[in-house]
């Protein structure tokens, strides 16, 4: 729903960058919040091989340093899924300085 295109899309042979973008986040995303292999990794986004998974998570480092959109649109996934990973009846969840997930504060939601 974040980017606004189909799951099924992530997991499409398609390259194109509309989708090979969020596809690259999605594999970022997925190496960060889990202790998941790279190939791991690639096989469920279709199969793909695990030099593909490195090249996105590489990619999307650099591009993180340069671009603060992306870097917010990081932070925010991050959240999501630590809020759906960790769901604490309203508690507002943020990311301590060394990436951990913290309470911030109780607030009703």
């Amino acid at each position: 729903d974040y980017y606004k295109m189909k799951v099924a899309e992530l997991f499409s042979k398609k390259r194109t960058r509309a989708i090979a973008r969020p596809r690259q986040v999605a594999m970022w995303l997925c190496r960060e919040v889990t202790s998941h292999s790279f190939p791991e990794i690639g096989d469920a986004f279709g199969g793909r091989d695990h030099t593909t998974v490195i090249h996105a998570v590489k990619t999307i480092d650099a591009l993180r340093l340069k671009e603060n959109e992306l870097n917010h649109d990081l932070h925010v996934l991050r959240q999501l899924w630590i809020i759906w990973k960790y769901p604490l009846c309203g508690k507002i969840i943020r990311f301590s300085p060394t990436g951990n997930p913290v309470v911030f504060a109780d607030r009703k939601i």
